[in-house]
C-alpha cells in the first residue's frame, strides 16, 4: 500500500510499549506518516516513526510547552493526535480546544470521563452508580477487621487512588502486610479482594 502523506498523525510515549504499539500500527502497511513524541531518544521508537521530537524540558503546565505543542501542529500539518502515556491524555485533555483550534483532532473520551478516571475513588463511585456489578472495596480508615469483613478471606489487593499501571499496588496476604502498607501511604487508597 503506498504511504498517504495526508494521514500526518503525533503520537507520544513512543519510548513505552503503549506508544510504540500505536505507532506500529499506523505504520504498517503505510497508514500514516508518523511523528513520535518522548522525553528520551529510543532506537526501537525511531524505527516505528517517520520523525522524533524530544518534549521540551519543561513541566506540562509551562506556557512553553502548550506553545510547543502548537508549533509543532503547525510545522508538521498534523491533523491526528494519539497519546500513548497517560500524563499525556492530562495535559491533551486540558489543552484540548487550544490544540483543536489549530488544526489537530486529538483521540480522547470526553473531558469529564478523562477526569474522572483519574481518581480510582471516584471512578468506582460513578460505576457503582449506573448499577453494575463493581469488585468489592474498602477504602482509607478501615482497619483489617474492617477489610476482612467486607471482602471476606485474604489475599487483597492495596492501590493507590491517583495512579497508574501498577506503581504502588501490593499483594495483602495477612494483618502485617495491611498494616506495613497502609501505615507507608498517606494518600488516599483502597483495598479490594483478588478476583
Amino acid at each position: 500500500m503506498e504511504q498517504r502523506d495526508e494521514y500526518r498523525v503525533i503520537v507520544t510515549g513512543v519510548g513505552a510499549l503503549i506508544g510504540q504499539g500505536v505507532a506500529q500500527g499506523l505504520k504498517e502497511g503505510g497508514r500514516a506518516w508518523v511523528l513520535g513524541i518522548d522525553r528520551r531518544e529510543s532506537l526501537y521508537a525511531e524505527a516505528l516513526c517517520d520523525q522524533i521530537v524530544l518534549k521540551p524540558d519543561c513541566d506540562e503546565d509551562d506556557p512553553r510547552y502548550l506553545a510547543f505543542w502548537v508549533d509543532l501542529i503547525k510545522a508538521h500539518k498534523i491533523g491526528l493526535i494519539i497519546p500513548g502515556i497517560s500524563i499525556d491524555v492530562a495535559f491533551l485533555a486540558k489543552n484540548r480546544a487550544a490544540l483543536e483550534t489549530v488544526g489537530a483532532k486529538i483521540v480522547l473520551n470526553e473531558s469529564r470521563l478523562v477526569k474522572l478516571t483519574e481518581d480510582k475513588l471516584k471512578f468506582a463511585d460513578d460505576f457503582a452508580g449506573l448499577g453494575l456489578a463493581t469488585i468489592p472495596t474498602v477504602t482509607g480508615g478501615a482497619n483489617w477487621e474492617d477489610a476482612c469483613g467486607a471482602l471476606g478471606q485474604p489475599p487483597f489487593i492495596f492501590k493507590p487512588a491517583i495512579g497508574e499501571g501498577s506503581v504502588g499496588i501490593h499483594l495483602l496476604t495477612d494483618q502485617m502486610d495491611f498494616d506495613y502498607w497502609t501505615k507507608r501511604n498517606e494518600n488516599a487508597y483502597l483495598i479490594q479482594k483478588v478476583i
